[in-house]
């Protein structure tokens, strides 16, 4: 079962952008990621460890994005440019850019959520006032001596608190005036301490971190230090507060992240201080936010990933190294979903980045062997054979190649760009005949006869442009048809298409599952019930009948369409459930299809590992072992434990990280797109010196 010549494409040099701020939305458990190229990503954070990307804004050159704020559901940005920006996560676009001209360097919502503060290079801390229609301009507090660095609202809304530099100044809201000034000690006579974050607690205790590595606890009322810690090596460039108030959280250039606990003097006590309690090492480079999440903390920074760990531990020291491990995640910096697109007839890779597309050849052996993980070699090496920039500032959101290898398409926010490919002599030439009514995109889709493209539009719709006749000429106006969507809430989040390219599937923004059927010039309506968790991902059946999908929490559900009932094999997993250490996993299944030459077999990936479904065998019983530890050059031979294997779950997990998978038209020929993290980190800046050993 689940045997492949398998091209393993490791040219992909993809290089995720790092992660400059962060903020959580508690009410809809929603986590903006804002990243260094000004994109932005917006994670669902589901029952137990299931993390899922559902959407992507596509960053701009047009603006910088330094600092989020969600208030009341709506997500905010600002950054150097001077833009304050609201954010339409329908349309996944800008909603209300507004120009002030002033460097922000940091946001904040009072606890009310009615208004912004903002930190600017200017020295001024100016108001917005959120309402129906966006944001308005309120007021600016008094002006001080050099740039807000960081500032932080009390529970009461009537104070804030700002560092700056050698300086924290508390603020009184209604007047607009500084009430209190605390300076900073400095380290070496010549240099300025900037105060980069600060937090400001309930008792009026100020939490300080500055350029020189030091976590501080002050009391906001007479100014007095109370504890003073050195806890990095480094400057300090991000902080949060746990909910319940009774921890900190602090971390920086040096990639370590620090907890301070507020715990009684002594046993019995109603006399408390703040302690340095643990420290956690889940980054190689800078760590530029941290946020919490309902009762865990999340980190990102420089080397692109999240790190999610528990935000309380058991205080017994001999199960704490056990419980921390067992609750952390680590999330890689690529998007949920695919960056390549593969020409199933043609054999070429379409590899998208934020503002080019590359098109590859596949190399070809004209070897075989019956030896199980032998590298064959290769007759024809792969070739880059185009290269397509973007020509304008917006990054690109969407990219397809058509089956045949003919048609290349792509989309920014702005509009749709359609090419035609010759391949002798090699040429790429742009469509210009589009219709003016075509909308930019989100997903794009080629049917897999090349004759049509499927586009899911940034206002929610689909729709069809054809561009082959039925005896595959091109047509001289591409046709444009329109599908109904009725009342599908935007965006879509997934879009893919049948074999015989008359059904498409579609994950609307609520997470209903909907596939539409053309039959007879009419198109057919089918809801699937709605599942547990998120839709992820979707497979139809090479019949076209049957559609596969399958969810954040891990389950995957088969539904007959044309019954409009699950399938029996879907029936028993539901029944029987899924193995515990399959549903225990915290990785997301990104991609999931069928194999086109056996029908009973699925084949998805998570991202770590690749697993081939076999729905005619028995499902794996709690009894059984699920996951095999990795084997030494002296382990047992893979093969005696295949053979061994009642059930119908292969499971490989030899590759890195997993970008792409997908079968071509030859039949057992398995395409892999791997990117290994450590290939990522080495074209990064160099992380901060760390000594080993004592020297």
């Amino acid at each position: 079962m689940g045997e492949f010549c398998l091209h393993h494409v490791k040219f992909f040099n993809y290089v995720p952008s790092g992660i400059k701020s962060l903020a959580f939305n508690q009410a809809d458990s929603l986590l903006a990621v804002g990243r260094d190229d000004n994109s932005l990503e917006i994670w669902k954070a589901g029952e137990e460890k299931q993390w899922h990307q559902e959407k992507v804004i596509p960053g701009s050159q047009k603006h910088k994005v330094n600092c989020l704020v969600w208030v009341k559901g709506r997500l905010f940005s600002a950054g150097l440019l001077g833009h304050m920006i609201e954010y339409d996560l329908q349309k996944l676009e800008p909603k209300k850019s507004v120009y002030f001209g002033n460097a922000f360097l940091c946001l904040a919502a009072n606890y009310a959520e009615t208004h912004i503060a903002a930190g600017c290079e200017d020295g001024y801390i100016r108001l917005y006032e959120v309402n129906d229609e966006g944001f308005t301009y309120d007021r600016a507090f008094q002006m001080q001596q050099g740039r807000v660095a960081s500032l932080a609202w009390h529970p009461s809304d009537d104070v804030i608190v700002t560092g700056s530099l050698d300086n924290i100044r508390l603020w009184n809201v209604s007047t607009g005036h500084a009430k209190l000034r605390i300076t900073m000690q400095r380290v070496q006579r010549n240099q300025e301490v900037v105060v980069w974050q600060v937090a400001i607690l309930e008792d009026m205790t100020v939490v300080s971190g500055d350029s020189v590595g030091r976590t501080q606890f002050w009391n906001g009322t007479h100014g007095t230090l109370l504890k003073s810690y050195t806890s990095h090596r480094a400057a300090i460039l991000s902080m949060c507060v746990s909910a319940d108030k009774t921890s900190v959280f602090t971390a920086g250039i040096d990639p370590i992240i620090a907890e301070f606990r507020l715990v009684a003097k002594t046993s019995g006590s109603d006399s408390k201080h703040w302690v340095r309690s643990r420290t956690m090492r889940d980054h190689t480079h800078d760590v530029r936010a941290l946020v919490m999440a309902r009762d865990q903390l999340v980190s990102g920074g420089l080397d692109t990933q999240l790190a999610v760990n528990p935000a309380h531990l058991e205080v017994d020291m001999s199960k704490l190294k056990q419980s921390a491990h067992k609750h952390r995640q680590r999330i890689r910096g690529f998007p949920h979903r695919p960056l390549v697109s593969l020409a199933v007839k043609a054999r070429l890779l379409l590899l998208q980045f934020p503002f080019r597309l590359e098109v590859w050849k596949l190399g070809n052996t004209q070897e075989s062997s019956d030896e199980d993980g032998k590298v064959l070699p290769l007759s024809e090496h792969p070739v880059k054979l185009l290269e397509v920039k973007s020509k304008s500032t917006e990054q690109i959101v969407c990219s397809s190649i058509s089956s045949c290898g003919l048609w290349l398409a792509y989309s920014d926010v702005e509009k749709l760009r359609f090419y035609h490919i010759t391949r002798s002599p090699l040429a790429i030439e742009r469509v210009p005949t589009i219709p003016h009514s075509v909308q930019p995109a989100h997903h794009l889709a080629f049917t897999p006869d090349s004759s049509k493209l499927i586009m899911a539009t940034k206002s929610g719709g689909l729709q069809v442009l054809t561009v082959e006749g039925p005896d595959g000429v091109d047509c001289p106006q591409p046709l444009l048809q329109t599908i109904p969507t009725g009342d599908l809430q935007g965006p879509i989040l997934n879009l893919t298409v049948s074999g015989d390219g008359l059904s498409m599937g579609v994950v609307d923004g609520a997470g209903r599952v909907v596939v539409f059927r053309n039959r007879d010039r009419k198109t057919k309506r089918v809801d699937l019930p709605q599942g547990k968790g998120r839709p992820c991902c979707l497979a139809f059946h090479r019949s076209g009948d049957q559609i596969a999908v399958a969810y954040s929490n891990r389950h995957i559900a088969e539904y007959d369409i044309v019954r409009q009932e699950y399938t029996p094999w879907s029936r028993q997993c539901h029944k029987k459930g899924l193995h515990h250490a399959w549903l225990d996993k915290a990785n997301i299944i990104q991609q999931l299809t069928y194999d086109p030459t056996n029908s009973e077999h699925l084949l998805l990936h998570d991202g770590l590992s690749l697993t081939v479904i076999d729905k005619t065998k028995p499902l794996p019983s709690n009894a059984e072992r699920l996951f095999h530890q990795r084997l030494g050059k002296r382990g047992h031979d893979r093969t005696v434990q295949s053979e061994k294997r009642s059930h119908g779950f292969a499971i490989c997990s030899k590759f890195k990280t997993i970008m792409f998978i997908g079968m071509l038209e030859d039949p057992g020929n398995l395409v892999l797109v791997e990117r290994p993290q450590q290939a990522i980190l080495e074209q990064l800046p160099a992380a901060f010196p760390v000594k080993k050993f004592g020297t």
